[in-house]
Order: structure tokens, then sequence, then C-alpha cells
């Protein structure tokens, strides 16, 4: 069913290796595809149970299964969409070419996401132009880890996080999550 079905955008990804772990914890488990999430997958809404005094659910059975949770948390999925209903678009604002200059294993990475009927690699995004590269509201979760331009200047960065929140904008759901993790520095 496409009713629930669930589209992530990953940006920047240098070697593409955020993008196969985050599948790989999604989607497999030792080494079999898995229609549908664990039942036990803590959401908000027990979190604020336990805060108000209410049990949480028992505990994910196995290390598989906390680990789909992590993943399906970052990525925003909700409890009605199965895990084999979120396709990523995994991005490089590098071409194919640069990236391989650069990341040596991206070959051997790209090669497994590529395989992956869910997960589609795009090279050349630029994070602060999503509108001009991607419809209206085409993703339900937005990511862009460590965002950064190569060199140590506070207002240039202020200046892409601004632009890139408003090309976000355009590209997520009205409903949907953009999610930015910055490193301490």
């Amino acid at each position: 069913s496409r009713f629930n079905a669930m589209r992530v955008l990953v940006l920047g990804d240098g070697n593409f290796s955020f993008s196969l772990a985050i599948s790989e914890l999604l989607y497999a488990s030792e080494g079999h595809r898995r229609p549908q999430p664990p039942a036990e997958c803590p959401t908000s809404a027990d979190a604020d149970a336990d805060e108000s005094g209410g049990e949480l659910p028992t505990q994910p059975d196995t290390q598989v299964d906390s680990e789909r949770c992590a993943a399906r948390a970052v990525l925003r999925v909700p409890e009605t969409t199965r895990s084999s209903e979120v396709t990523m678009l995994c991005t490089s604002f590098d071409t194919r070419e640069q990236l391989l200059a650069k990341y040596p294993d991206f070959e051997q990475i790209g090669a497994k996401l590529e395989r992956d009927p869910r997960c589609t690699l795009m090279h050349g995004v630029n994070a602060w132009e999503l509108e001009s590269q991607f419809d209206p509201h085409s993703f339900d979760t937005i990511i862009w880890n460590h965002p950064h331009l190569g060199v140590e200047d506070f207002r240039l960065h202020r200046f892409l996080l601004a632009h890139f929140f408003r090309s976000a904008s355009h590209a997520v759901t009205p409903t949907g999550h953009v999610v930015v993790s910055l490193v301490r520095g």
C-alpha cells in the first residue's frame, strides 16, 4: 500500500556510510528483510506515558529490533508506516567521480545502496537549492548531518543554514521533519 509510504531525503552524505547504516538497520534482520517494525518500538506517546507514571511497553527483544527502533526514530517513521514502505534518496553535493577520488570506500558503499530498490543515489544536490531540484513537499523527512562549507567561517555557515532551511521548507511535507546534526566545536 502506498498510503503510508514515506520518502526520506539524506543530504550531503559524504561517502554514504550514514545512508548505508540507516538502510541496513531499517530494512535488515539477520540477513533477511522484514516487512514491518517490531511492535515494541517505543513511541513519543510512550515517553509521555512514562513521565506521567504509566508503563512503557516491553523493550525490543533483540539488539536488531532495538537498532531498528533507533533507525525509525532518526528518520521519524510514523507507527503506521512499515519499514519496507520507507524509501530513501541519498545524496551528495559532489559528483560521483569526486566521491570516488575523495572516499575510496564509496564504491563499495554506493554499490550496496544501489542494490536496494528502496534506496536511490543522486549526486550534485545543492542543499540550499532544493526547490530547483525537487517538486514541492516531496519528502516526509530531510536529514543533513554536519553541514559544512569546508572553511571555518561562522557567517558563511549561518548563511548556509538559513538558505538550507528556506529551501527545505519547500521540499518537506507540511507535517514532515527536518533533522540537522551539528558538530560541537
